[in-house]
């Protein structure tokens, strides 16, 4: 996930409520403040643009707000829950918005600000560093995680606070849940391709072009050996 900008100048962010700035759109209550200094954000007031339907999108950069930021109160949640700011529905909507507002900022997948050519802002990490998102920042952040399961069980918490300083820290897992037992026999070889092909190096390099972040190597090993345990 990344967080765009319309802006005449580059900014980096980190995770925070900062009051001091012009204008009513609620920015105080809402997204980033640039660095350490108020004073340099640009001239031009800005627009905070958030999600206005129930989103997943909402409650993973509300999650990463509520985790990184000592005074974001608005816990976190699939609806947007911080007073002011602009609402628009879906990620075309936010995407749209900050693409003809100028001053504008929010939060979109990677791949709608990929799509649009979208300028983004570096985010403040654990680490100290304002990482820029790229497919390696976000997979050092993967690389990161916590598992929560055993066995072939991979689930992952994300460390939003990761103190790796190439980390780019608001990422979003995506998981696919397959039984490992009771597969039909005459599908299990076309299941085993499908999620071999995922993890292999030609499928990463397609989920990258399309705006995900490749799985790091050493979780494709773990991925691969629980594929190979799959059964009829």
């Amino acid at each position: 996930m990344t967080v765009p900008q319309n802006a005449s100048q580059d900014h980096n962010a980190r995770a925070g409520a900062a009051a001091a700035r012009r204008g009513s759109d609620g920015i105080a209550a809402t997204v980033v403040r640039s660095g350490d200094n108020p004073a340099a954000l640009p001239e031009t007031p800005i627009i905070a643009i958030h999600r206005s339907d129930s989103s997943g999108t909402t409650d993973n950069f509300t999650t990463y707000l509520d985790t990184a930021a000592d005074d974001w109160p608005h816990g976190h949640g699939k609806d947007w829950k911080a007073p002011g700011g602009l609402g628009k529905a879906g990620t075309n909507g936010v995407a749209d918005a900050i693409t003809t507002k100028r001053g504008s900022i929010g939060y979109v997948e990677w791949a709608a600000a990929r799509h649009r050519n979208l300028s983004t802002v570096g985010v403040f990490n654990g680490g100290g560093a304002y990482a820029r998102l790229s497919a390696e920042a976000a997979s050092a952040t993967i690389a990161a995680s916590t598992m929560l399961g055993s066995d072939d069980d991979l689930r992952l918490q994300v460390n939003y606070q990761t103190t790796a300083r190439d980390a780019y820290p608001i990422v979003m897992v995506v998981f696919e849940i397959v039984c490992t037992r009771g597969i039909r026999a005459d599908r299990l070889a076309l299941l085993a391709a499908f999620l071999g092909y995922v993890i292999s190096d030609p499928g990463q390099e397609l989920a990258t072009d399309l705006g995900y972040a490749p799985v790091p190597a050493s979780l494709r090993t773990k991925v691969a050996s629980a594929i190979a345990g799959i059964r009829s």
